[in-house]
């Protein structure tokens, strides 16, 4: 998903919210959204009644979950050092590679 530039003037929609006002870069909070909206869709395709069963699946191999999660993130890492030598990727954008390490790190927490 390619993210448009956005150029802030004034109050901020990305700052304000809940009756709470947030502080930090206005991308930070747009980017949650994102994350949470690509969990929420993947989510579907990956797990049943049980929305961490696809991090669980490497306990039946003996290795806890947030292991597992470890295992993938070093999957991501290893993809973003071919792009640094090649300068391109086939699959996955850099963006969404990010976002993935991004979402494995939240998910991780849930599993310790």
């Amino acid at each position: 998903m390619k993210r448009k530039k956005i150029v802030h003037k004034g109050d901020c929609p990305f700052q304000k919210r809940c009756g709470q006002t947030y502080h930090g870069h206005p991308m930070f909070y747009e980017i949650l959204d994102e994350l949470r909206d690509l969990h929420f869709r993947k989510n579907h395709d990956y797990a049943g009644d049980d929305p961490l069963s696809n991090l669980k699946m490497c306990e039946v191999g003996g290795l806890d979950g947030w292991k597992g999660v470890v295992v993938r993130l070093t999957d991501k890492i290893s993809r973003l050092l071919n792009f640094m030598k090649k300068g391109a990727l086939e699959d996955e954008s850099v963006e969404d590679t990010f976002r993935g390490c991004g979402g494995l790190c939240d998910l991780r927490i849930d599993l310790v």
